[in-house]
Formats: structure tokens, C-alpha cells, sequence
């Protein structure tokens, strides 16, 4: 019996409910619920294709554009293992497309790996307040501000992806988490996640909105099964994400460990695929918690959408060997990759746009900023095919050693200014190197 407004003398529980575990129930909550008998038959996708393919030249493509399949044709089964399985706050690289690697840190309220790192990772940012007390201010602008300080702190550190911010509801006063969420309150959760998120976005940073979601507990949250009807997650816990997806340009999360009942919410198919993917419209990276167990799993993820593992241990990479031969699972792997590569430069795209109509005030600086690397990074010691010295404020092309200020183009005859725009812009984006209008770091 649900708690009704209909009647809250006859519904509201007067005891603690005990649930008694049946037949049904223990099936359904061992690790893997795959079964081949439950799919159509499929044919092994093609892999290790020599098409020549890169991921710049996706820039331009929608989601579903027949391009992408010539690209995904070019990657190997060990391409795939390695994308989904092993994303310990990175991503990894792959060589057979030219997508670089990339530095994905914790949120939620800010950058806040620069509050818990050692000395060697941490990271300068700006320490935020506790989201309950931004949702507090019930202040979109305000919220819009910190979005763009996350943003830029984002950024200068050289990471793309954030984990953060944090949605879930604070159930209880007594949530142990609920430092990292915004509110009781599914709308007020929503609007306030909207405009942050939308303004860290804005700078090209991708963010992936914590935890996917009924994570509203934090004792024995491995392996908790919350039960509601659809009505109250649809009104109350999935409402925080639902705004910043729809209206916020949020195109990725973070899935919780909690059970739907008994089933584990990266592997329930009609919340990842089914709302989150198809009626809100989310095509990018889906991300689960630390893997630290083995029910979140590599194969009912991938086939309810999940593209990716942040995987400290080696579960997923282990697992998914098992299924090399398996069309069904190879296929819905090729598709979490598809995800991950949308993630990788739909933001990039985006930002070319804008720059270049601004030519006349763009200026190439010495920073690998996270809108770039989407599409191929550099590397520490500077390898790649743009390995020139780079100064602040000018380029040094190894062609022909031209150095261009585009802040000072008036130099160059308007027909050679396109041409080295058009090379400085396909070499910046196969190595990382930035290029931003320069009033943004003045």
C-alpha cells in the first residue's frame, strides 16, 4: 500500500514494512540478468575496419548520422574493453580513431578534488559552499555564476568532465550525503541545477550529474533496494535531473549503486534507455559510481545504456571478455563507445562555432583547455603532430614556421589569414592546444 493523499489515516504505514524475500526477488538480484534467450539473434559489427576515419571528422555529425558508422567500424574488441571498462576518472584513449585521453575529477559543489588530493594531484579551485545552502539562496543568477567559476576552475586544471553537481534528494534531515545535494524539493533541486550546469557547459566542460538515481541514503547504499511507484520518482527523485537535461544542456550522469526493487539502476533498461536516454533526449556519456562491487556489471550496463565504468578494480575489463563472441553484447558495447565519442567532441563542435566567427579577437594560448582535448590531447612532454614550440600568444607551425597573432591579423592578407586559420585549427585540435577568445582570461 502506497501513502495517499486520499486517504492518509488508511495508508500512512504504522510499522516498519517487512518485505519477505521470494524465489522471485533472489533471482533477480543475482549480479547478471542477461540471458541470450531474451534477445533476437544479431550479427557480429564490424571491427578493425581501415577507413581512415578520425574523431574530428565527426565534427558536424548528429548522433545518429551514418558517418559514425564507418568510424566505429575501426575499433577493436580490445578498443571497446578498454573505452567502457577502465574510466577511474579518465577516459581512455584510442589510437584506431584519434580520440585522446582525458582527466575527468570529482564534484559535486565545485572542482572539490582540489579539497581532498594529495600533493601531487591537487588542483587549484574555488572552494564552494554546500549545495544546500546554494539551493537555499533560490537564486538562479547566483547559480549561473558559480557554473561559470566551476567552469573556469575546470578549465585551468585541464579536466573535462565533472562529476558533479550532486541531485539526489535530501529524503531525511539525516541523509549522509546531503551536503552534496541541493534540496527536498524536485523542482527546486531542478532550477538550480539547470542554470549551474548550463553555465559549466557554456566554458565546454562536460559535466555527469550524481547519483542516477534514488541515492538518497548513505548508509549501505552497495546494494540498497528502494521501493516506490512511478509516480513519486518521476514527481520527486528524478525531477532534479531532469531540468538540467531538458533545458540545462546536461548530456551525461553518474548511476548509483541503488536497486530499483531488485534490480540495479545502470541495469534497468526502462530508466536509462527509457526516460533518460529517448524521452529526455540524453546522448552522451553515461557513467557509473566506483565499481567496488559486482553487480554493477558490464553487461546489463551496456545493454540498458550505460557507456562507461569508473572502475577502480578490475571487474569490467575482466567480464567483458567473456562475451567476445557474443553479437548481442558486442554491438550494444559499440554503442556505449558511439556514446562515449559523442561526449568527446559535441562540446568541441560547439565551441569552434563560436570562435570562429570571432576571429579578429582570438588568440592561441599555452593551455590545454578541457574544450580541446575532447578531441585529441597533447601530452606532457609535447608529442604529436603539432610539436612545435608554442609561445603565449603565438604559434610556431613546423610547416613553414610562419607565427601568426590572430589578435594582430591586419598583418596577413585576408585569403593567407584563412588558410593559417584553417591549419592552426586542425593542428590545435589533434593535439589539445586551446584556442579562446582572449577577453576570457584577461
Amino acid at each position: 500500500t502506497y501513502v495517499s493523499r486520499n486517504n492518509w489515516d488508511g495508508t500512512l504505514p504504522q510499522s516498519v514494512l517487512k518485505l519477505k524475500l521470494t524465489e522471485k526477488m533472489i533471482e533477480d538480484l543475482q549480479d547478471i540478468q542477461y540471458d541470450p534467450k531474451d534477445y533476437d539473434e544479431a550479427e557480429m559489427p564490424t571491427m578493425k575496419a581501415k577507413n581512415g576515419k578520425k574523431l574530428v571528422d565527426m565534427i558536424g555529425l548528429d548522433y545518429d548520422d551514418e558517418g559514425w558508422e564507418a568510424l566505429l567500424d575501426q575499433l577493436s574488441f580490445d578498443d571497446m574493453v578498454a573505452f567502457i571498462g577502465d574510466s577511474f576518472h579518465w577516459t581512455m584513449p584510442l589510437e584506431s580513431v584519434q580520440a585522446p585521453g582525458t582527466r575527468d575529477e570529482n564534484g559535486p559543489q565545485g572542482l572539490t578534488a582540489s579539497l581532498i588530493a594529495s600533493d601531487k594531484t591537487e588542483m587549484d579551485a574555488t572552494a564552494f559552499t554546500s549545495e544546500d545552502v546554494m539551493a537555499a539562496t533560490f537564486n538562479r543568477d547566483l547559480m549561473t555564476e558559480i557554473g561559470k567559476v566551476i567552469g573556469n576552475n575546470c578549465l585551468k586544471a585541464g579536466v573535462s568532465i565533472l562529476y558533479g553537481p550532486g541531485n539526489n534528494i535530501h529524503r531525511t534531515p539525516y541523509g549522509g550525503r546531503n551536503f552534496e545535494y541541493y534540496s527536498e524539493d524536485g523542482f527546486l533541486s531542478g532550477e538550480m541545477s539547470e542554470y549551474e550546469v548550463a553555465a559549466i557547459e557554456e566554458k565546454g566542460v562536460g559535466v555527469v550529474m550524481k547519483h542516477f538515481a534514488l541515492n538518497d541514503s548513505e548508509q549501505d547504499r552497495i546494494g540498497l533496494g528502494v521501493w516506490l511507484n512511478e509516480q513519486a520518482a518521476r514527481e520527486i527523485y528524478l525531477k532534479a535531473f531532469q531540468a538540467p537535461v531538458e533545458k540545462g544542456n546536461a548530456n551525461g550522469v553518474m548511476i548509483a549503486y541503488t536497486r530499483w526493487g531488485c534490480t540495479w539502476s545502470g541495469g534497468n533498461k526502462p530508466l536509462v534507455t527509457g526516460i533518460l536516454r529517448e524521452e529526455w533526449g540524453c546522448d552522451g556519456l553515461i557513467i557509473t559510481d566506483n565499481v567496488l562491487t559486482t553487480y554493477v556489471n558490464g553487461v546489463d550496463g551496456v545493454l540498458s545504456g550505460v557507456s562507461t565504468f569508473d572502475a577502480m578494480m578490475p571487474y569490467v575489463t575482466k567480464l567483458l571478455p567473456k562475451y567476445e563472441k557474443d553479437p548481442v553484447i558486442v554491438n550494444a558495447m559499440r554503442e556505449a563507445c558511439h556514446r562515449n565519442l559523442i561526449q568527446k567532441y559535441k562540446k568541441q563542435e560547439q565551441k569552434l562555432c563560436m570562435e570562429r566567427e570571432r576571429i579578429e579577437n582570438m588568440r592561441i594560448y599555452e593551455r590545454k583547455y578541457a574544450h580541446f582535448s575532447y578531441i585529441c590531447g597533447i601530452d606532457e612532454v609535447g608529442r604529436g603532430p603539432l610539436a612545435g614550440p608554442v609561445v603565449a600568444g603565438a604559434v610556431i607551425l613546423p610547416k613553414d614556421c610562419e607565427i601568426l597573432y590572430l589578435n594582430d591579423s591586419k598583418k596577413l592578407s585576408e585569403k593567407r589569414r584563412e588558410e593559417l586559420y584553417d591549419e592552426i585549427m586542425e593542428k590545435a585540435i589533434a593535439t589539445g592546444i586551446g584556442i579562446v577568445r582572449s577577453e576570457e582570461h584577461t
